[in-house]
């Protein structure tokens, strides 16, 4: 008897909702956009509202169940990372304050901890939702007081879905509210951010079942009468679920920004204080993580201006009879001039400037941008970790791209992996959490993989020595 899941993909930008069989057929997905409020008590400060997400997550489900006239066996969903929604005293939603919120920036200066690294993970930043709880706090006092608990989007998913609130230890370690020595909610930390207030919600592990669904959602959609609700986790180590060998690989997660992870079974060095690191799934293990920033969206924004008409693959072909390299890109944060502002890039260019200079040089500088940038914190994740890895595996839409594929390849000698469904993996890791709840064996799907080696391309080489001169890692 084949069971069929509905599996949640939360993004930055958009929700996935989609009906997959066992096997991995995916049968079919209704996805839509995330909706946003600017918050204009700080200087830069998003937010969302639960009701107005469910509003349009109940419409997408409802498409997405119509004219499906089978039982769904389990629900199960995945998020962001960085992101809460608190919950108030009435064991309701108030509001969402995602990955891209910075509302915490101008409160967390007055915090004085020595070992928030040590004890979290992390260094001291906006980015982490302790510090956008502060800064709800500092602004809505009368709110917050009504404030119980929170939880992380995955796992305030299943909350809506069973009335039990929980969170994942890939999640609560995100938080910068957990010590990643054991694991556990710290109160000493809390304090810290004045947040000791806060009832911190249960931790249980990715891939345990909260059980049936609540009554209130079988009324409205019966195909969910037998559903039970089996924890997901933070989007990136979920992804990590499709491709298991997770300790001699480097993984790079190709999208917007661009993680690189590095996986271990004991608490990494924390030396350098370079690397966020985290728990995975369950608690079991940790995952360190480096990223250049803003990655492939600059070459999205730049292919939607000037190459509007052409595809991906059209604008690579270009690329790919280029000969010499006449533009040089710095737009991501690891490659961004010292001299530059946050949030700042540059295009260098010889001068007096190449009369043949054209538009698609600058698209395969951008590329290369992403390449190098990528490459220089896979040096450094090896030098931090003491260790060389046997090779790279790749997910992400960026992956997409044949020509990164082959310049990240040949500036680091590895070979790359691409398992199959790299670029929807955090959906795909979902469905492996929910086959080994069920014992459902699915061993040809996790063999489907993709190896690219490196060749003789040189000219990412010459870009690459000629990029480093004004890299921001020149020692």
């Amino acid at each position: 008897m084949k069971n069929f899941y509905l599996l949640i993909d939360i993004g930055t930008g958009n929700s996935k909702l989609s009906i997959i069989e066992d096997d991995g057929k995916v049968v079919k997905s209704e996805k839509f956009k995330n909706h946003y409020r600017i918050d204009y008590n700080y200087n830069d400060s998003i937010y969302f509202l639960p009701n107005e997400y469910m509003k349009k997550f109940e419409g997408a489900l409802l498409k997405l169940l119509s004219n499906f006239d089978k039982k769904i066996s389990a629900i199960s969903s995945s998020s962001t990372r960085q992101s809460v929604v608190l919950i108030n005293n009435d064991n309701k939603a108030v509001i969402g304050l995602p990955n891209i919120d910075n509302r915490g920036r101008e409160y967390i200066s007055n915090i004085e901890y020595k070992n928030i690294y040590e004890r979290t993970g992390k260094k001291l930043t906006e980015d982490f939702p302790a510090a956008k709880i502060l800064g709800y706090k500092n602004v809505y006092k009368t709110e917050y007081n009504d404030i119980y608990s929170f939880t992380s989007v995955s796992e305030w998913i299943a909350f809506e879905f069973t009335g039990k609130l929980t969170i994942e230890p890939s999640q609560a370690t995100d938080t910068q509210l957990y010590d990643l020595n054991d694991l556990d909610y710290s109160y000493d930390i809390a304090k810290i951010f004045e947040l000791e207030s806060l009832s911190p919600p249960k931790k249980v592990n990715s891939g345990f079942s909260l059980g049936k669904i609540k009554r209130e959602w079988v009324k409205k959609f019966s195909q969910l009468s037998d559903a039970i609700f089996i924890v997901g986790g933070a989007d990136t180590q979920v992804a990590m679920k499709i491709y298991p060998n997770q300790y001699n690989s480097l993984y790079v997660i190709s999208g917007t920004t661009t993680p690189i992870i590095s996986f271990s079974k004991n608490l990494p060095n924390m030396d350098s204080k370079e690397t966020w690191i985290n728990s995975f799934l369950k608690g079991d293990g940790y995952i360190s993580e480096l990223n250049p920033g803003i990655t492939g969206l600059n070459y999205q924004n730049f292919k939607d201006i000037y190459f509007e008409s052409l595809t991906y693959e059209e604008i690579e072909k270009l690329c790919d009879n280029i000969k010499d390299i006449k533009v040089i890109a710095n737009l991501t944060s690891t490659s961004r001039i010292r001299s530059l502002k946050k949030k700042s890039g540059s295009f260098i260019l010889k001068t007096p400037l190449d009369s043949k200079i054209e538009d698609i040089d600058f698209a395969l500088a951008i590329l290369a941008d992403i390449a190098c940038s990528i490459y220089i914190n896979l040096i450094e994740m090896e030098k931090i970790n003491k260790r060389k890895y046997i090779n790279i595996i790749g997910m992400g839409n960026g992956f997409k791209s044949k020509l990164l594929i082959k310049m990240l390849s040949n500036l680091s000698r590895k070979s790359i992996i691409l398992p199959k469904h790299f670029n929807d993996a955090t959906l795909f890791g979902l469905l492996e959490i929910c086959n080994e709840y069920f014992n459902h064996s699915n061993n040809n799907f996790n063999n489907e993989n993709e190896e690219y080696n490196p060749s003789n391309y040189k000219l990412i080489k010459n870009y690459y020595n000629k990029w480093i001169e004004h890299n921001i890692f020149k020692k």
